[in-house]
């Protein structure tokens, strides 16, 4: 029997609260229907209950550790690519610029199955470019929230990353995901 994280198991719950409260927000929005950020929000929605089960049962936790991992993966792959190009599509943008967004999301997963030891740094590469397309799309349209929105994830993943510990006792992942509840409350409001 694993020790169970019950700290990270409430980062990766209060994530899923947050990550629903995002999407029936952005269902509630009567004036427009996102669809790429339900792709942003579905990915981080699915690792923060994979987290949660993970880190929160002491029994069975372990069984689903390479799921969990994986769901982290996916979800840093392709949750900032697919809220850049919503934002794109949002501000009206040709459709071919948006959708290269989320072409560039499949770097790291070809690197991760073709079993690179680059995948991270391809990764920070792709999450380089996503932060600085979204930062300049909220910047031509006055979106201060989509700037933020950029901050907050390149903050999230550049400086506290998912890995080790920070404070020397408080989980980096943990923080990660409370940086998350942060990036859907922009993405939120970047959206209306």
């Amino acid at each position: 029997m694993s020790q169970a994280q019950y700290s990270t198991a409430f980062a990766h719950l209060l994530s899923s609260g947050a990550t629903v409260w995002a999407i029936r927000s952005l269902r509630s929005n009567s004036f427009y229907h996102s669809s790429w950020a339900y792709g942003t929000l579905g990915a981080f929605l699915v690792n923060s209950t994979v987290g949660v089960l993970r880190y929160g049962n002491p029994e069975y936790g372990h069984k689903v550790a390479s799921l969990g991992k994986n769901t982290l993966l996916l979800s840093l792959c392709v949750g900032l690519p697919c809220a850049t190009a919503e934002l794109w599509l949002f501000h009206g943008y040709r459709p071919e610029v948006a959708y290269a967004h989320l072409g560039f999301a499949l770097l790291p997963l070809v690197a991760h199955a073709y079993r690179r030891h680059s995948v991270h740094r391809v990764l920070d590469g792709v999450t380089l470019g996503m932060v600085a397309s979204l930062a300049l799309v909220g910047f031509l349209e006055g979106n201060h929230y989509a700037v933020a929105l950029a901050c907050s994830y390149a903050v999230n993943h550049f400086l506290i990353t998912t890995t080790g510990y920070l404070f020397d006792s408080v989980p980096a992942l943990d923080l990660f995901h409370y940086g998350l509840c942060f990036f859907n409350f922009f993405l939120v409001k970047a959206l209306y």
